[in-house]
């Protein structure tokens, strides 16, 4: 589906996107109401659908963190006026773990967790949870054993909610706004419960659903707030993500990097499940939902540090990637400077910047030291082992690598073009075009040497881990080993 496509099937669109470098940028498009046409812009509150999954997620892990709770303990440990229980009535064992990966067993019903207005009768969450309404009619129970199988499900997340109230004394969205919103200072979004609808209702996106019609009182009522009650702004997500990031490189003073790291663990036997997100290719988080109001997505990349989150206003009736959304939260990925395999016409921009940042490398001090590296790099290049990025015609940043020996031989950025993700995307590629079933090797700088504060920090985010001492050229160094099989390092 081509670009200009997407903004054919929703009334309104909100973006949002991180840079590797950590830019924010956003844009807008449509309407938040057909009726009115008021345009969409940064004050449009959008509907988060299930990535409030991915909300909840960080709170209960958030408590977990705080030895609050401990995920690996049964759910009904912390429940008491209701009880999570087997098909044969008996309390079931399932971890608030399973329940986070949603491989407890719980399973959803048929057109369940839709449909209900805000003019219908309110209905409890226990009375969802016993099955004892139209919004669902059945019973929440572990129907499996835990970890035998995988059933994404909004039920699960109404146990989490129950839990939560249960233990917190106090509704679900004061305890996310206490725990994540306010520490966070976003005021833009919330959970929809009926009072905090009517304070932002001015600024909500009007829902319109797969026949484009607008849904019965403009958004529908959503009392299973943990699994898709939230709304927010495509901004505001993107500070929760940006924060998520940060701690996965344990720079968060909010979040642990060992919280961040065991939620973005694949769950046994289900590898592209984590708590309360999906693990996509190529390192990629994400967070995404689709109701009858709205399809939204956020995305997130280990490696980088880009992001993309994606909101509208329109069941569109087909997935994200079918509809665009996905492309979309995709496009500033990677954008600007692209990896490409370097060729002989690219040798005096190579030569270029590698003269400007010779002085930061040991043995290309001299002019004879360069035309030999010139030579190398040419080698390189025919046997396509030698990557750069381009801006216009100019090469901003360029890396050396060796199949045989399975190591990274050189990297350099411009000076002018530093702090923008070039080098993440080079070594990225690199790694790809390299045998990580075997270990790969790096020599930089030493600990306490300025010239090895960035490379060392860059090398430590792919999963690189110190090694021996060396000496290259006469200048101290230190080798960098990424064992072989590796992936999403562990903390």
């Amino acid at each position: 589906m081509e670009y200009g496509n997407v903004r054919e099937i929703f009334p309104g669109i909100g973006c949002a996107w991180t840079e590797a470098g950590g830019k924010a940028t956003a844009e807008y498009y449509g309407v938040a109401d057909l009726e009115s046409n008021t345009p969409v812009n940064s004050e449009t509150i959008f509907p988060a659908c299930s990535i409030s999954k991915f909300i909840t997620a960080i709170c209960v892990m958030k408590l977990h963190e705080q030895g609050v709770i401990d995920i690996d303990r049964p759910v009904n440990h912390y429940l008491q006026q209701w009880k999570l229980r087997t098909l044969d009535g008996s309390e079931s064992n399932a971890s608030i773990r399973s329940v986070l990966c949603h491989t407890a067993g719980i399973i959803d019903g048929d057109d369940g967790f839709y449909g209900l207005r805000r003019n219908d009768p309110e209905i409890s969450l226990v009375d969802i949870l016993e099955g004892k309404t139209a919004y669902n009619s059945r019973p929440v129970r572990a129907e499996k054993p835990q970890g035998e199988a995988f059933e994404y499900s909004d039920a699960g997340y109404c146990v989490l909610q129950q839990m939560l109230q249960e233990m917190m004394q106090k509704p679900f969205d004061k305890i996310v706004r206490d725990i994540l919103f306010d520490p966070l200072g976003l005021h833009s979004t919330f959970f929809a419960t009926p009072g905090n609808m009517a304070c932002f209702e001015n600024r909500m996106a009007t829902g319109y659903d797969e026949e484009g019609l607008p849904i019965p009182g403009r958004f529908p009522a959503v009392p299973d707030l943990a699994a898709s009650g939230l709304w927010s702004t495509p901004e505001e997500l993107l500070i929760i993500a940006r924060e998520f990031m940060k701690a996965y490189d344990g720079r968060s003073g909010f979040l642990k990097q060992k919280t961040v790291r065991e939620m973005v663990k694949p769950a046994e036997k289900f590898s592209w499940t984590g708590l309360g997100l999906f693990i996509g290719d190529h390192d990629t988080l994400i967070s995404q939902g689709w109701g009858e109001n709205g399809q939204c997505i956020l995305k997130m990349h280990c490696r980088t540090g880009e992001i993309g989150a994606v909101m509208t206003n329109r069941n569109p009736g087909v997935d994200q990637q079918a509809s665009g959304v996905e492309r979309l939260a995709d496009r500033n990925f990677c954008e600007g400077e692209q990896v490409s395999f370097g060729n002989p016409d690219d040798i005096e921009s190579w030569m270029n910047l590698v003269r400007h940042v010779s002085w930061n490398f040991p043995g290309l001090e001299t002019e004879k030291a360069l035309d030999e590296h010139r030579q190398t790099v040419l080698k390189f290049m025919g046997k396509k082992q030698a990557l750069c990025t381009k801006k216009d015609e100019e090469i901003t940043g360029v890396l050396l690598f060796s199949r045989n020996r399975n190591m990274i031989c050189c990297l350099a950025v411009s000076p002018e073009y530093r702090r923008e993700g070039i080098a993440s995307k080079l070594l990225e590629k690199a790694l790809d075009e390299l045998d990580r079933n075997r270990d790969i090797t790096v020599s930089t700088f030493r600990e306490g040497d300025e010239k090895g504060v960035a490379p060392r920090s860059l090398y430590r985010k792919f999963g690189f881990c110190e090694g021996e001492l060396t000496v290259e050229f006469d200048y101290p160094n230190q080798v960098f080993v990424l064992k072989g099989n590796g992936s999403i390092p562990s903390a």
